[in-house]
């Protein structure tokens, strides 16, 4: 008897079956490929710096890890890829030992200072947006097709903090400061890339490279930004921002910046500097209308209806000056840092309680449970602002005890406008409204960034 012959449908699953076994063998090869070669400064792309740029950039800065260990650490080789350093090959050049520079160029400039005022509109303004969406789930609710889950606020933080970093970076110009503002689906496409440990690199699909891709369109952008302001500096134009210390200064060796150098400070800022705010921000709204106790609440509102100012806003140095608002900010801090750990390499063959640690070791720094210890921090998962008023048990705890910014020449240099945006908002946030917790519960989520994910009701203040 003859053999039947195979359906349409049975070929049509082998044949399936057969492509995507060959799929499976592509991408472990492909993954086989970018796990364990090492990349050399040919592969870097024609949009990288050159090679001459990057041995210039070793010998100036050094590198911070070794070249062979970049497979073993695909976080960290990636990181330096997406935000400073064009592809892992070219992450030499390392943006943080440029945050002294960026520093001092920032302190010598007050450009921090200079976007008070619009840091404080921008916070009115994101309310409002909160308001108007709490009216329109009020009004679905009334026609029956709404609910009591409150407005989930997480998104609204993300646009003020992208807002205030665009100021702060090119502020000086507000054409360019908003067209900055439109990079931020583009910045959120890089960070995806950060996360991407499952796609081989080799994939041009993968979150990482479609990230790669996405900061080239964004170097672009800043690369004509940078071009037409020197155009306009050499016809005596200037600029007291960001953007325009880097562009004028010069590191401690005398020599200044490169446009390269400058793109990779700038994305990096644009890339840490807003996400951590505004996941603290979420996790703020959680701990305030879920947690913090009627006493503490009290305090904190006290404190702020009892400052007079004419006006919307209160002067930088009267803001400053409150303590509970400031031991407020501090137990935020504490209790759920955005950033819960740092890598760290050690410079020299040292000792960790006990055991040897050799140079070139890469280490994680866990500040955030350091923050939970109860020898320093007595009920430490308890969130109590009277533990930062001046005093109190955490405003005199070990320097090295209380670490949210980390510590040293790589503290974050994004710490005290990070500091100035929180205080701005949740000074405006309970100078005009009641908040209060939606139903829907908090998510807590722990990657890019620590944060309770919340929702809320807020009710405009009667004068």
């Amino acid at each position: 008897m003859a053999p039947r012959p195979l359906s349409v449908a049975t070929a049509a699953v082998a044949g399936g079956t057969a492509a995507a076994a060959l799929l499976v063998a592509a991408l472990w090869a492909a993954w086989a490929r970018s796990s364990t070669a090492v990349p050399s400064e040919a592969s870097v792309p024609a949009t990288a710096a050159s090679s001459r740029e990057l041995r210039r950039r070793v010998h100036r800065y050094g590198n911070s890890f070794p070249e062979a260990d970049v497979p073993h650490y695909p976080l960290l080789g990636r990181a330096y890829a997406l935000t400073s350093l064009h592809n892992i090959a070219a992450r030499i050049g390392n943006v943080f030992n440029l945050e002294i520079f960026v520093i001092d160029s920032l302190a010598a400039g007050g450009t921090i200072s200079s976007c008070y005022e619009r840091i404080n509109e921008l916070a009115i303004e994101t309310l409002a947006s909160i308001a108007k969406a709490e009216a329109k789930k009020g009004l679905l609710g009334w026609l029956g097709k709404g609910d009591a889950k409150g407005v989930e606020v997480h998104i609204f933080f993300r646009r003020f903090t992208f807002s205030i970093i665009c100021v702060f970076i090119a502020g000086a110009d507000p054409k360019q400061s908003a067209q900055l503002t439109t990079c931020r689906t583009d910045i959120e496409t890089i960070v995806a890339g950060l996360g991407d440990l499952v796609f081989p690199t080799a994939l041009p699909f993968s979150p990482f490279n479609v990230g790669m891709k996405t900061r080239e369109k964004v170097v672009n952008i800043l690369q004509r930004l940078i071009d037409n302001r020197r155009a306009r500096q050499d016809a005596g134009e200037s600029f007291p921002d960001l953007l325009g210390n880097l562009m004028n200064g010069k590191m401690t060796d005398g020599v200044p910046m490169t446009d390269t150098e400058i793109i990779d400070n700038v994305i990096d800022i644009l890339f840490a500097g807003y996400d951590t705010t505004s996941a603290l921000l979420t996790t703020t709204m959680h701990y305030l209308t879920r947690v913090v106790s009627s006493t503490d609440r009290t305090l904190l509102q006290a404190e702020i209806d009892g400052l007079q100012f004419p006006g919307d806003m209160p002067t930088e140095e009267e803001l400053q000056s409150l303590p509970v608002l400031d031991a407020f900010l501090k137990e935020s801090l504490r209790i759920k840092t955005p950033i819960n750990a740092v890598f760290r390499r050690a410079a020299t063959d040292t000792e960790l309680a006990g055991a040897p640690v050799k140079a070139g070791t890469i280490l994680l720094a866990m500040n955030g449970p350091t923050m939970l210890d109860a020898s320093q921090f007595p009920d430490p998962e308890a969130f109590d602002i009277t533990r930062f008023l001046p005093g109190g048990p955490g405003d005199v705890a070990p320097t090295y005890a209380y670490l949210p910014f980390g510590s040293g020449p790589h503290m974050c240099l994004g710490m005290n406008l990070a500091k100035l945006e929180f205080k701005v908002f949740i000074f405006q946030l309970l100078r005009r409204y009641r908040v209060e917790a939606g139903s829907a519960p908090p998510v807590p989520e722990s990657f890019p960034v620590q944060m309770f994910r919340s929702s809320v009701h807020l009710t405009e203040r009667q004068a």
